[in-house]
């Protein structure tokens, strides 16, 4: 949780950084003011002494371009009464007349130094040169002793002066001009002031949003904690919780040698209550489950939540064998009437047990090995067990190969075998079935049985049937276009056919290698159908729409009523090779041999048997009217070189192969 000052530290921290652009703002106002007042006072000294030099001295001094260097006593006295009442006004602190070449012939504040020069060559020469006045430096005393007369800055300004028809310059007047930038900057200080007050300001109302957006995080935050640990519907810690407080708790009983148990409990047929009585009193009983939980735990253990209807109680200081001990009086509380809506419900528990550390020193793996010793209690019906190694049959090795399927699939690592099938009307081979087949770099040859069934436990089925109709489609066309006509049968599994989409990733994989459809057989099993019985004929119907062949495989095996295949637009009906295999020896197995081919033909469909293996399975499969016979009898599965080696004769392949409904005149012995 947060300590006192959690949210002042950073507050502070905030407050104290977001003065410093607060100052450098303030003080680059400042700095603004101060050079705009500078650029304001320099101009209006410029304006003045060039409309002091044009309009009174220039007319007041006589100079010609013959003689610069003379000013007659009319033109002194004119300049001395300038001067004086200029300095008296207060706008001009100084008058001086030079000529370009240096020589000063009047000065407004000591007569004596009339004939005196100075090192003014540079400025003098600078005006005499064009009509622009020339601006030289603030500082008082810089030129003459004229200047430090006065306390004040002072601006020199050198103006030219020129003949009396303006043609030529003749003389250069040098005027000091009182500096005004001090009186405009006292002028500014509202300014200042304004500026310094939005700047604080601002300052004051960041500090305040800062300090309430750091509130309302520092409460945003407490509730995410609070919701991250804690059961919204129940008030119980979470999985999380319970994890964090479980493992710091067997890290202390693991210092002091203790044991510990952990029990993960399942609310029976919660699903088939839920639905009785509707969502909102199904989360009622789950509170109420919550409650008599808690009621029950000592101080120091821990009732949790987990997920669904699935709870778990660590139990501090008891081991397996006296947390089972303690699981009755769980039982007797859960099992006590709750009252919905008029309906009394009661609750049987499975619970399974794992001890500290005998079934592990993890809590995550105490908490999996109770689930397990849970599942055993449903299979039981025990209502309790506690976890024995036996009961974990977790094969490690088999997740590996998942991830290792799903790497072969995406590297092109599978191979496909294919299995003639024999018409027995014929004895010609018209079709095949793919069969996908896996030899693994380390592991060797995996069979089928174990890598499809991993496949059809996970999402990876649906990437491996991909991956085996895209090579399949294109092995039916590489042989169509070396005259061997052979249709490709391909197992699809129930996620196959209840995805609308399927239909059309075939027929586009079908355009892509661009094989007919007659070409491809799909093969989808009974356990497909009874899924989802009208999703599946949706896609059947697609399917066969588009040309292409659809079976039943191992029929017989589940239970596919008659309604479902007279529903289908199947073309095959395949018996599964568990009749086949002792209908010679077996009447009951003949018998439905025999009816399942009568049954087909009836249906307009053809019948395909599987594990054909000797020839008196054959002769009888063929006088009992049977179509077509796939099994090692006659032929292994192939590679495709093999495929075209042994059967390169071109057969002909029909749309849709028609079987003739010929009567059965052979039936098997009652």
């Amino acid at each position: 949780m947060f300590s006192a000052d959690h949210g002042v530290r950073p507050l502070r921290r905030y407050l104290l950084v977001s003065l410093v652009p607060v100052l450098v703002l303030g003080a680059a106002a400042e700095f603004s003011i101060r050079r705009q007042t500078e650029r304001t006072a320099v101009a209006a000294a410029q304006s003045r002494a060039v409309l002091v030099a044009d309009d009174v001295v220039e007319p007041v001094v006589h100079l010609s371009v013959d003689e610069p260097s003379a000013l007659d006593d009319e033109a002194r006295t004119g300049l001395r009464a300038i001067a004086d009442q200029l300095a008296l006004g207060g706008s001009v602190a100084g008058v001086r007349v030079w000529t370009p070449s240096g020589q000063l012939l009047f000065d407004g504040a000591d007569p004596s130094a009339d004939t005196a020069r100075v090192e003014l060559a540079e400025s003098l020469f600078d005006a005499a040169e064009g009509d622009a006045s020339v601006l030289r430096g603030r500082a008082p005393g810089r030129i003459s002793p004229f200047y430090t007369a006065d306390s004040r800055r002072l601006l020199t300004v050198f103006v030219p002066l020129h003949t009396a028809d303006g043609a030529s310059v003749v003389a250069v007047a040098e005027l000091v001009i009182p500096w005004a930038g001090d009186h405009a900057a006292q002028g500014q200080l509202g300014l200042r002031a304004t500026s310094a007050a939005g700047a604080l300001l601002l300052w004051v109302s960041l500090a305040t949003i800062a300090a309430v957006v750091t509130a309302q995080l520092r409460r945003s935050e407490l509730a995410h904690r609070h919701l991250a640990l804690v059961d919204q519907l129940t008030g119980l810690p979470n999985r999380r919780s319970f994890t964090d407080a479980a493992a710091g708790t067997l890290a202390t009983l693991a210092d002091h040698q203790l044991p510990a148990a952990v029990a993960v409990l399942d609310l029976q047929r919660f699903t088939e209550v839920n639905k009785a009585v509707g969502r909102e009193r199904g989360d009622e009983l789950l509170r109420h489950v919550a409650l008599r939980l808690q009621s029950i735990v000592q101080p120091g253990q821990v009732v949790a939540r987990l997920g669904g209807d699935v709870f778990a109680i660590l139990l501090p200081g008891v081991d397996g064998d006296a947390a089972m001990a303690m699981l009755p009086i769980i039982h007797d509380v859960l099992e006590a009437e709750i009252d919905v809506a008029g309906v009394p419900i009661s609750f049987e528990a499975a619970i399974g047990v794992a001890s500290f550390p005998a079934h592990g020193q993890d809590i995550d793996l105490l908490l999996r090995r109770a689930d397990i010793a849970m599942q055993e209690s449903k299979r039981t019906q025990a209502g309790s067990e506690q976890f024995t190694v036996d009961l974990d049959d977790t094969d490690h090795s088999r997740l590996g190969l998942a991830v290792e399927l799903r790497r072969a699939i995406l590297r092109d690592e599978l191979q496909l075998a294919y299995q003639p099938k024999l018409n027995l009307h014929d004895n010609r081979v018209h079709s095949v079935e793919a069969l996908v087949r896996w030899n693994h770099p380390e592991r060797g040859p995996i069979p089928p049985s174990e890598f499809v069934a991993l496949a059809e436990e996970s999402a990876l089925i649906v990437p491996l049937t991909a991956w085996v109709l895209d090579r399949a489609i294109q092995q039916a066309g590489r042989w169509a276009a070396e005259g061997l006509h052979l249709r490709v049968a391909v197992n699809v599994s129930a996620k196959n056919v209840r995805d609308d989409r399927f239909p059309e990733q075939v027929i586009r994989l079908l355009a892509r290698h661009e094989v007919p459809a007659p070409y491809l057989e799909l093969e989808i099993t009974e356990t497909a159908i009874i899924a989802d019985p009208d999703r599946v004929a949706r896609t059947v119907r697609r399917l066969r729409s588009a040309g292409i062949a659809m079976a039943l495989d191992d029929f017989g095996q589940g239970s596919t009523s008659l309604a479902h295949l007279r529903n289908l637009p199947l073309s095959t009906l395949k018996i599964d090779k568990c009749f086949v295999d002792d209908l010679c020896t077996d009447a009951m197995d003949g018998a439905i041999v025999y009816t399942m081919i009568g049954l087909g033909h009836q249906l307009g469909l053809e019948v395909v048997a599987e594990g054909v293996e000797t020839q008196e399975q054959f002769s009888t499969l063929a006088a009992w009217g049977c179509d077509v016979a796939q099994g090692f009898y006659f032929a292994r599965p192939m590679s495709p070189a093999q495929i075209s080696e042994q059967y390169g004769t071109p057969w002909y392949l029909a749309p849709d192969p028609v079987v003739p409904n010929r009567s059965v005149n052979v039936r098997p012995s009652p």
